[in-house]
């Protein structure tokens, strides 16, 4: 229950009531290591996993790929001496190429 997580000052989430909840949960979509997650402030759970699954509908496992690339060259371009703007260009490009 709720008041037990209070006395024993252990955060409790109840989904179906944020007023006595000390935290609430966002709705996740993952692929790789992107991860992005959609709140209403538990106001509308619903609505958060509808998005969620909008979301999940575009966001292909491509996207993950992309990421680890893109986390690969970042490695190898911060040891280059490169300007920011040379490192931008050769991100967009990397972006670019897998059609995003």
């Amino acid at each position: 229950m709720a008041s037990d997580g209070q006395k024993y000052n252990v955060p409790v989430n109840v989904v179906d009531n944020r007023e006595i909840s000390a935290f609430i949960v966002p709705s996740i979509a993952k692929r790789g290591d992107l991860i992005i997650s959609v709140s209403t402030c538990g106001k509308s759970p619903f609505l958060a996993r509808k998005i969620r699954e909008k979301l999940e509908a575009i966001l292909d496992d491509g996207y993950g790929d992309l990421l680890q690339r893109l986390y690969e060259q970042r490695t190898k371009l911060k040891a280059e001496s490169l300007s920011e703007g040379e490192k931008m260009a050769a991100y967009e490009k990397t972006i670019e190429k897998a059609g995003f």
